[in-house]
């Protein structure tokens, strides 16, 4: 019964190990599921903060836009000192000015229908007290919900009002300033530098021009405001490239200020982005760009009637490559900061799962040291349920028999038996010193001739109740000084 007993409890041992064991392995699971759970929460909380951070940067840049086209338009009306008048008309090319023999500021001079006269009467822009007309035109371009958004601008003085009612006639110049009919300004410009001819010769050639380029009706919208521009004092031109610094610049017997004050006396206003074109004795051409004038209050000035004081500015050439090395700068320092970040994630990736292997490495040291002393009180209660060793002196007796184990790990065991005693004792006496364990089922054997010696002896109906006596496996393995080897069974058929 004893023995029954201990079967049911190595069933039992064991089952709880398994148990025990796959909770474990389902902690562990547990834990690193919840750790790979807290990662994508935190790469989809950091994703959505820069969705949120991108959205209020778009929020933030628009509120910002809207303020200053509001400062813009208050400063046009101060400026204006409260007249208002705009008209959308059809910008045509216009050789007025050449026409009736204008050179001097001819190129951003318009012409305006009779109407815009009255209209501007009206609002009270025509007078004398205010002193030469100037006029914003811009690009418009139509929106689909048929608002108005201007894109390119300048400004202009008025040659005359004696224009086709809707349109609004431009000097060649002007229409390339507005990104609209460059091809025309080569021709233009060709032809103000060939030898005079007849106006009627020279209107019939730009007349062939302008329908050759963009058909017999080719014209643009443009927005024409009026405007109230201060007298200049001072403009910064940039140079589109190095060419002018090198060639001219510093070009000895260069009168580098009677050309700037020629190309300037071939204007009436003078706009922030407006380009300024150079034409030196050779009749080499340079483009420059206004970047700055002053005053800034209308982001243009007036010409006329005034002297005005031109700097350069390094070319954008340079600029640009200066720009470069800043945005390669810049560049590398975010790769840097990613970098740093991206060690900074990896060493906490790390940490967590340095974290989870110490928690399994705990968990894995508990529960052998917990194994370890299970098994050590099992050997302890199968030592104490073993009877008596009979001693030395009765080693001729013909009721002892002595046995030699050797357990897997080659450690070898003597131990004394009466007959009489059970067969199973021999086997609670290798569990006791260690040869199995409480869930191991084992046969004892021998080399050869192969012996195999079963806890239950078939022979007595598969029950512990045989003697070491009566197993004959048993005696004639032993007998000689053979070892019995602990031979662990790992499938039915061989218990």
């Amino acid at each position: 019964r004893e023995a029954a007993l201990r079967e049911v409890s190595m069933f039992l041992n064991g089952a709880a190990d398994k148990l025990k064991r796959e909770q474990e392995q389902r902690k562990a699971e547990l834990q690193r599921r919840h750790a790979s759970e807290q990662r994508a929460a935190a790469v989809a909380e950091t994703a959505a903060r820069a969705r949120d951070d991108l959205e209020k940067a778009e929020r933030h840049e628009l509120r910002m836009r809207e303020a200053e086209e509001r400062v813009v338009l208050e400063r046009i009306m101060a400026n204006n000192e409260g007249v208002s008048w705009e008209a959308r008309l059809s910008g045509v090319r216009s050789d007025a000015a050449v026409v009736k023999g204008i050179r001097n500021r001819a190129d951003d001079k318009v012409t305006l229908p009779q109407s815009s006269w009255r209209a501007l009467q009206n609002a009270g822009a025509a007078s004398a007290e205010r002193g030469h007309l100037f006029f914003e035109i811009a690009v418009v371009d139509g929106a689909e919900d048929g608002a108005t958004k201007n894109t390119i601008r300048t400004h202009a003085a008025v040659l005359g009002f004696d224009g086709v009612e809707g349109e609004v006639g431009l000097p060649s110049s002007l229409l390339a300033q507005l990104g609209v009919g460059t091809s025309l300004l080569a021709r233009g410009d060709k032809k103000q530098n060939e030898e005079e001819t007849t106006d009627e010769t020279m209107l019939d050639a730009d007349a062939d021009a302008f329908a050759s380029a963009f058909g017999a009706s080719s014209s643009t919208d443009v927005l024409v405001s009026y405007r109230r521009l201060p007298k200049g004092t001072h403009c910064v031109l940039q140079p589109l490239d190095q060419s002018f610094q090198h060639e001219l610049a510093v070009a000895e017997g260069v009168d580098l200020r009677s050309l700037l004050e020629t190309a300037m006396t071939k204007r009436c206003t003078l706009t922030v982005g407006d380009d300024v074109f150079v034409t030196s004795s050779e009749n080499k051409t340079y483009a420059l760009k206004c970047v700055a004038v002053t005053p800034d209050d209308a982001s243009a000035v007036s010409l006329m009637e005034t002297d005005i004081e031109v700097d350069i500015a390094p070319s954008e050439d340079y600029e640009n490559a200066m720009r470069l090395l800043a945005e390669n700068a810049q560049k590398r320092l975010a790769a840097a900061a990613l970098a740093a970040d991206a060690l900074n994630d990896a060493k906490q990736q790390k940490d967590r799962e340095a974290g989870v292997a110490a928690a399994e490495a705990t968990a894995n040291t508990l529960a052998q040291a917990e194994a370890k002393d299970r098994q050590a009180r099992f050997q302890a209660s199968c030592a104490k349920s073993l009877p008596p060793e009979p001693s030395v002196g009765a080693m001729n007796s013909d009721e002892i028999v002595s046995a030699r184990f050797t357990f897997p790990n080659g450690t070898t065991k003597t131990r004394r038996f009466f007959k009489t005693d059970l067969l199973a004792t021999a086997f609670d006496f290798v569990r006791a010193e260690g040869g199995a364990g409480e869930t191991v089922a084992f046969n004892l054997v021998t080399r050869y001739p192969r012996v195999v010696v079963a806890e239950k002896d078939n022979s007595e109906g598969g029950t512990f109740s045989a003697q070491i006596g009566s197993s004959e496996k048993f005696l004639s393995a032993v007998a000689g000084g053979g070892a019995l080897f602990v031979e662990r069974i790992t499938n039915k058929s061989d218990a």
